[in-house]
């Protein structure tokens, strides 16, 4: 018997090991013997990708054969399925992998692999107050504005020897749902619990809150483990997660706590946009931001190059909300034409021609100009966007030390990348100015214009 509570002490933020007293490797295929079968063992860190291991007890197969002696073609299977079954009774299912197989001195094969996700439907012993609830499970806190305070006395003989207080916990009501941050007691982990509703349940809220994490933080977030809670049992998923997670990026809103409280607003927001979305994989706004925050770890030249094909990239995407002129099929072909009647040098006129293309699209500058117009950005932002991106993009380098001017420009760029994003979804509030001398906070409000008829 084993209590659904009890699996995220043992599993996340730790090393684990699953004794399971018979493992099955499987292919693509369904209803097909299996390719390995034996005792084992399930282990992970606490980070990355799950291992498995095995004392193969069955007779090899023909279909196993080119694994073992690695000869699998692509046609043929080389990604398996394991199904394991520990000394607790809980099934377990995991995949994909591209399993090893080594002999081992009793003549048997000893297979093992890892695999990035790890299954079970859990029976549900204790009594139930999590019916119709997700769960996410994170090895570590992340860096959230938390708003309930606790606090922690030692007293001896009547008298008070130390205290401390620390915030571990915020609630916020979104869509019809309650979402609960927290902390926990015990150790380092991190949990979040969010009420399922219409438009707002599993699967796709362990993907949404996530990416607005990502967005307030400033910094990937994952869930190691995640729990579906049913009436009489529970789904749980054990996922792979980046070793590496760091971030440079300076998030949306910095200073003292209650300026940034303000995350939170911005937090629901993106939720909402992602409802609207309604998307199962990343949207492409998480996706660009993810990069730039890979990016900051790197070189201060991959950054600032990162943070400038981000705002060209979240131009494009808002692109369709202004009338702006492009060049029209026909256009184009009279232009065509009128080029390749020139009579100059051929290879100049070959590249001219070949620039016609880019005509068709809408511009990123005046996509910036319709920005400015909404009060999205300011000139400052458009100059120093254009000054770095086109210096970058042709081959300049950043001179070493950087001066003043250009980690002003620099803070212009972070400070762009999120009134775009916050533009796009529609937000309006409190944020940083990062490129202020002091980081001050102002009051982020735009007016949208609309398109010309």
């Amino acid at each position: 018997m084993v209590f659904i509570t009890s699996l995220t002490e043992k599993l996340v933020g730790r090393e684990f090991e699953i004794e399971c007293y018979d493992i099955e490797v499987h292919g693509i295929v369904d209803g097909c013997p299996p390719l390995f079968k034996g005792a084992g063992v399930i282990n992970g860190q606490k980070k990355g990708a799950i291992s498995f291991r095995l004392h193969n007890q069955i007779e090899i197969s023909a279909e196993a054969r080119p694994i073992i002696f690695k000869q699998a073609k692509q046609s043929e299977v080389t990604q398996v399925r394991i199904f394991a079954k520990d000394y607790d009774n809980i099934h377990w299912t995991g995949g994909w992998s591209i399993p090893n197989v080594d002999p081992s001195t009793s003549g048997k094969f000893i297979v093992h692999g890892k695999f990035d996700q790890l299954a079970a439907r859990v029976k549900r012993y204790e009594s139930n107050d999590r019916n119709n609830i997700t769960d996410l499970v994170f090895s570590s806190i992340p860096d959230l504005p938390l708003t309930e305070l606790v606090e922690e006395k030692i007293l001896h003989r009547g008298e008070q020897i130390f205290s401390r207080s620390w915030y571990d916990r915020h609630e916020l009501d979104f869509n019809r749902s309650k979402i609960h941050f927290y902390s926990s007691n015990s150790s380092s982990l991190f949990y979040i619990s969010a009420e399922n509703s219409e438009g707002f349940s599993a699967p796709y809220v362990e993907n949404w809150i996530p990416e607005a994490l990502t967005l307030i933080t400033a910094s990937l977030t994952y869930p190691r483990m995640v729990i579906r809670h049913f009436e009489n049992d529970a789904l749980i998923f054990l996922r792979n997660t980046p070793s590496e997670t760091s971030s440079k990026m300076l998030p949306a809103i910095i200073g003292f706590p209650n300026l940034r409280k303000e995350l939170w607003k911005i937090f629901t927001t993106y939720l909402e946009e992602c409802v609207r979305c309604n998307k199962f994989e990343q949207l492409v706004t998480t996706k660009i931001f993810s990069e730039v925050i890979i990016a900051s770890t790197g070189t201060l030249q991959a950054f600032v190059l990162s943070l400038s094909v981000c705002v060209e990239n979240l131009a494009g995407q808002l692109a369709d909300e202004f009338s702006i002129k492009t060049l029209d099929q026909k256009d184009f072909k009279a232009l065509k034409t009128y080029l390749e009647q020139w009579k100059g040098d051929e290879d100049i006129k070959d590249r001219a021609i070949g620039l016609l293309s880019m005509l068709g699209k809408t511009s990123t500058s005046q996509v910036l100009k319709a920005l400015k117009e909404e009060n999205v950005i300011g000139n400052e932002h458009i100059k120093a966007w254009s000054k770095i991106r086109n210096s970058l993009a042709h081959g300049g380098i950043i001179e070493f030390p950087a001066d003043e001017d250009f980690w002003y420009k620099r803070n212009l760029l972070i400070s762009m990348v999120y009134r775009l994003i916050l533009r796009k979804i529609g937000y309006r509030g409190l944020i940083t100015d990062h490129a202020s001398s002091d980081i001050k906070s102002i009051d982020f409000q735009w007016e949208r214009k609309c398109p010309a008829e």
